[in-house]
């Protein structure tokens, strides 16, 4: 089976969002490197995002804010979103949680 799994890119191509929680960075990179295109293809430019602890802080802001629009009850498309190593991370960093994601 693809990395990314066929329910979940039926669920796309049905219209639906996918949260795919990894357990560690490598994998939520394979899914990502899976879903993120299929999403991309049928939703536009900005319709997949990938957050994981490697990440600089800066950049983590900037896409923590990114899926935070992604997320939003105004948005009306569906959206693919990779978190892989994030939460642990940030449970041990200031300000705690997974950043509002």
């Amino acid at each position: 089976m693809a990395p990314g799994g066929s329910v979940r890119v039926r669920r796309l191509h049905n219209g639906g969002s996918v949260l795919v929680v990894a357990n560690n960075i490598r994998q939520a990179q394979q899914l990502y490197g899976h879903l993120g295109p299929i999403a991309r293809q049928l939703f536009g430019p900005q319709a997949a995002a990938m957050l994981h602890s490697r990440f600089e802080r800066r950049d983590r802001r900037r896409l923590e804010q990114h899926i935070t629009e992604l997320i939003s009850p105004s948005r009306k498309e569906p959206v693919v979103i990779c978190p892989g190593g994030v939460c642990r991370r940030s449970r041990n960093s200031p300000g705690g949680g997974c950043g509002g994601v």
